[in-house]
């Protein structure tokens, strides 16, 4: 199965990709300094 790794600039920007269909499975940390993200 070939693999794609997509690099998002910010956790709000990997979030508001959620419906675009640009990815099928995401790791997102959760880190209390990026919650203004």
């Amino acid at each position: 199965m070939p693999v794609e790794f997509i690099k998002f600039e910010s956790a709000g920007k990997l979030g508001d990709s959620v419906r675009t269909g640009a990815w099928d499975v995401a790791f997102l940390g959760a880190e209390p300094q990026r919650a203004a993200e």
